[in-house]
């Protein structure tokens, strides 16, 4: 199978796979905010984000979390370092890929291979009879992050890792998915900025504002 086990105390890695971590559904139409009384027990205000958020002020609030299972996107070499890690949520491949519910097995091998190819917004997970009893997919729509010291503390959550051969497949479509559209360097480079990259890289066309 494309899993593999992580050993105890290893350090984080592109794609590790966890479950039972908290994903936080945060709504700026309607927030609870914590008022802390000094004489009392806590007060709370109802209200939008815009109401209730004052000159960037820190705000308590009440937010509902759901418990997700989800791999780790932040890059091997950021993982040791980055204050918090970033991860996509898995979820159920009838969920994440709707239609496909009931399909013959040569439909749904097709959507497997040409559609899991073409199709950028997510990658197929196959169950292993342990962690995934059924067809899981990533969600690369579906985007959250965590402290990276305090997930230390929670490694158990950590269940296994993709294997070679699959990271090499998950790390290409997750950059699939986050550079789908052309990029041109010195598009932020103003004038005089720009023909000193000029001197480097002649030929490259001007945007109307260089």
């Amino acid at each position: 199978m494309i899993y593999d086990v992580v050993p105890a105390g290893s350090p984080f890695a592109q794609g590790d796979i966890f479950q039972r971590l908290p994903k936080a559904e945060f709504s700026m139409a309607n927030v609870v905010s914590v008022v802390n009384s000094v004489s009392g027990p806590p007060e709370f205000e109802s209200g939008t984000w815009d109401a209730l958020s004052h000159d960037g002020t820190a705000l308590t609030a009440m937010v509902p979390v759901r418990e997700v299972s989800a791999i780790l996107i932040t890059q091997t070499c950021d993982a040791a370092h980055a204050e918090a890690l970033s991860f996509c949520e898995i979820g159920l491949f009838s969920e994440v890929v709707p239609g496909l519910e009931g399909a013959r097995l040569d439909k749904l091998v097709k959507a497997l291979t040409k559609q899991g190819k073409d199709d950028q917004r997510w990658f197929y997970l196959p169950p292993n009879g342990g962690w995934f009893s059924e067809r899981m997919a990533v969600d690369f729509r579906s985007a959250f992050s965590l402290d990276r010291d305090e997930l230390t503390r929670f490694e158990s959550h950590r269940v296994g890792r993709l294997n070679n051969i699959a990271t090499e497949h998950f790390r290409e479509k997750l950059s699939e998915f986050f550079r789908r559209y052309p990029y041109d360097p010195w598009y932020p480079l103003g004038p005089e900025e720009f023909e000193a990259y000029l001197r480097d890289h002649p030929g490259e066309e001007p945007f109307p504002w260089q």
